[in-house]
């Protein structure tokens, strides 16, 4: 009978481990976005931000790096990367189709970035996601913070701090050359900028290139004409 008590035992112990990323799956996406919503405002403020603007700086060896994005309800984005006061890279994108242009040339976004880009452009792409949401679960990150798991979209994933509800990092697949590459963005030291929670740091890496990017200026429902996307 002891030996069947062990047996038992040991068997509950390893199902815990062998599906300890299913722990915290009962907890709804909205619900995990809406605290995400009350942590850095409100859900009602939320709801009334149509643009949001930001411009972030990483230095380097070399150069300052500005990272400047417009983002406009429902769906359209521009984000333009600045060096030594020029633009050397541009993404925009319309809520239909998008375009980057580089000093080697105008590309047009289709297949996998474009699908990402048509789900996640908005200034709070969790609002669009309420019930397409998929919660994977809890799981750790590096630091073992305890965050839960959120697919927002096909090809994004979006980790919230299970203690303060922000939102910690985002992971997306891109193709690159034929490639698949992940795109990791991590959210850090929040402040209050216009009552609102924003991180004043990101740190985004892409294969083996990592930046780090200082907030150094937010504007909320500043007029952006449409025509800025296209």
């Amino acid at each position: 009978m002891k030996e069947n008590g062990l047996l038992k035992t040991l068997l509950i112990i390893y199902l815990l481990i062998s599906n300890s990323n299913s722990f915290g799956q009962e907890l709804p996406p909205r619900t995990i976005f809406d605290k995400y919503f009350d942590a850095i405002y409100n859900k009602d403020s939320i709801l009334n931000i149509k643009t949001l603007r930001t411009t972030y700086v990483a230095d380097t060896d070399k150069m300052s790096i500005k990272l400047e994005t417009d983002l406009k309800s429902p769906n359209l984005k521009l984000i333009r990367a600045i060096a030594e006061d020029q633009v050397f890279s541009q993404l925009s994108f319309d809520g239909k189709k998008a375009i980057q242009i580089t000093p080697y040339g105008t590309t047009s976004i289709e297949g996998v970035e474009l699908s990402n880009l048509k789900q996640t452009s908005s200034p709070f792409p969790e609002l669009d996601f309420q019930e397409a949401a998929i919660n994977i679960g809890l799981t750790q990150l590096e630091d073992q913070t305890e965050v839960y798991k959120i697919q927002i979209s096909e090809f994004t994933f979006s980790f919230y701090d299970k203690q303060t509800h922000l939102k910690l990092q985002t992971e997306t697949q891109k193709i690159v050359n034929g490639n698949k590459n992940k795109q990791l963005i991590k959210y850090q030291d929040y402040r209050a900028y216009q009552g609102i929670l924003i991180p004043n740091t990101l740190i985004i890496s892409s294969g083996t290139n990592q930046l780090t990017y200082r907030l150094e200026s937010v504007s909320i429902n500043t007029k952006i004409p449409t025509t800025e996307f296209n």
